[in-house]
């Protein structure tokens, strides 16, 4: 519902060919040439592989496997194997994804223990975070993966969610957080629709440090992700009801 009129209007810009709006709607585009929704190519290729994953979530020794699974990709990720610079590499933009893999790992991992009313250990996260520091100096890795961060991020605010549980806080971040994707998405596209559409304004002294792009995005970005959201949900409501 957002790429379609996305493609549309770039079409018509005469930014995008019909050839680039297939490839687009496929999520081919990102493989090929590093550009568009990297998440949303990156999370279907994830959701194929999701069974195989779901089969190690329930083993009872699937933090060892998860840890190992991480570790293997820390390394893989930092191993300087391409020399071609350019973005039209399937190897590169492979490797730019592998570094996002291991939070959907993470995310595979809490979502069963949540599913068996179980928790995953504060001390697990802080785990995951050590090893890949430890790695890095093992191996001499220089190059940064700054995913890694993310765990620690995720700490803070499930932390925070704990302690503020019915708070106002807490409802800010359970709205964010169910129109998550549809931010994502709105995020690449308005920006890039706000550029063709007004780039000698972007270009402006008004711009400077990028925050007024930021904010304009954002507010416009949560609108949208709303009434898509919104959509979504009737007509899932609607084909339930159907069925």
């Amino acid at each position: 519902m957002i790429t379609i009129p996305y493609c549309v209007i770039l079409i018509i810009l005469g930014l995008y060919t019909v050839l680039d709006s297939l490839l687009c709607l496929s999520t081919l585009e990102y493989w090929i040439f590093h550009r568009g929704a990297w998440f949303v190519s990156l999370i279907l290729v994830l959701y194929l592989l999701s069974p195989l994953l779901f089969r190690l979530e329930v083993s009872k020794y699937k933090w060892i496997i998860n840890f190992a699974l991480i570790g293997l990709i820390i390394i893989l990720c930092n191993i300087n194997i391409i020399a071609d610079g350019s973005n039209n590499n399937l190897c590169k933009n492979v490797l730019f994804t592998l570094g996002r893999v291991p939070c959907f790992i993470i995310g595979m991992g809490l979502g069963q223990a949540s599913k068996d009313e179980k928790s995953m250990s504060f001390w697990c996260v802080l785990l995951l975070v050590a090893m890949y520091f430890v790695i890095r100096r093992f191996f001499g890795i220089t190059t940064g993966t700054a995913w890694m961060l993310v765990p620690l991020i995720l700490t803070f605010f499930i932390a925070l969610t704990s302690w503020c549980k019915g708070c106002w806080l807490d409802s800010v971040l359970n709205f964010l957080g169910k129109i998550s994707l549809e931010s994502y998405l709105t995020n690449i596209t308005l920006n890039t629709i706000f550029r063709a559409l007004i780039p000698t304004y972007f270009a402006s002294s008004l711009f400077y440090g990028r925050w007024l792009e930021y904010l304009l995005v954002i507010i416009v970005g949560i609108a949208v992700a709303c009434f898509v959201n919104k959509v979504s949900e009737i007509i899932e409501t609607k084909r339930c009801d159907r069925t």
